[in-house]
């Protein structure tokens, strides 16, 4: 079996790296750069996929994208991650998709907000009211959501 992961510079991938390392499988690592004015992946992606979007890990040729999507996949083809008992299943199904899916939005506005506020080259007043509005949108949603993420995770590891 050949599994090639393609994997984007601080990006979503790292589950797909976790769950082949627990399953002791062989893969190629393909690291992608991002591109430092935009932050986007670089446009050789979408040459693999259409969306050019990483994670993108190719399976014995096949093309799969979308962490939880890759993740499903490597839980129905390899009993490593396949619980046998029903409700461990229904949790496991739960954890694949809340980390992209409830979690991820917090952190990714976080991210955004910081992004905004380092990479602005703007006038004095733009850069203190971009600054201003940056810090109320963390303060007022991001830190709140992400507090409240970080109980519920530590609450189920407990």
């Amino acid at each position: 079996m050949q599994i090639v992961v393609h994997h984007l510079e601080q990006s979503h991938s790292t589950r797909v790296l976790w769950a082949l390392e627990e399953l002791g499988l062989e893969y190629t690592l393909r690291t992608w750069p991002r591109d430092p004015k935009t932050w986007r992946p670089p446009p050789g992606l979408a040459e693999i996929h259409p969306l050019g979007q990483p994670p993108i890990v190719t399976v014995d040729g096949l093309v799969l994208a979308e962490t939880g999507a890759i993740l499903a996949h490597f839980t129905e083809r390899f009993d490593g991650l396949r619980p046998e008992d029903p409700e461990e299943r229904e949790r496991l199904r739960f954890w694949m998709h809340y980390g992209e899916g409830s979690l991820s939005r917090p952190l990714l506005v976080k991210l955004i907000m910081f992004r905004a506020r380092v990479a602005t080259k703007a006038p004095f007043l733009t850069k203190k009211l971009l600054d201003h509005v940056t810090k109320k949108v963390d303060e007022r949603y991001s830190d709140p959501a992400i507090d409240q993420h970080f109980t519920f995770i530590e609450s189920e590891l407990a």
